[in-house]
């Protein structure tokens, strides 16, 4: 019989994303502590942006790692069409099995079709430990 680990919600502030489609990093999840045992990690985001010029899409991924190279977390990418110039509440959440103590996770967006940055309003992220 194992045991668990209080989860985790702490997060280092957004990043400003770029006037650019790139992937990079929005905000980082404090490492998870997984137990002994089996078990999952639930993450659930969400993201209040006002979308920047010329941008069609906002395409979000969950990674393990600290940058925009590890491991995605969900078989796709969050995509969501986008309006420049308007303000929108994104939001989503996922499952990962993982036995690896402290692992850190991120959460990634780019801007598909961006001429200039959108503007990060809010973002809440949080990692639960099951």
């Amino acid at each position: 019989m194992g045991f668990r680990f209080g989860s985790a919600a702490n997060v280092t502030a957004f990043q400003v994303p770029p006037a650019n489609s790139a992937e990079f990093v929005l905000c980082t999840f404090a490492p998870v502590c997984l137990p002994v045992d089996s078990c999952a990690v639930f993450f659930s985001w969400s993201a209040s942006i006002t979308v920047g010029a010329s941008i069609t899409a906002l395409v979000f991924r969950i990674r393990r790692g600290v940058d925009t190279t590890g491991a995605v977390i969900g078989a796709a990418p969050w995509t969501n069409a986008a309006v420049a110039g308007k303000i929108v509440l994104l939001m989503g959440c996922y499952f990962d099995v993982f036995f690896a103590a402290h692992s850190p996770y991120v959460l990634t967006m780019s801007q598909t079709g961006a001429t200039a940055a959108s503007t990060i309003l809010a973002v809440s992220v949080a990692a639960y430990v099951l």
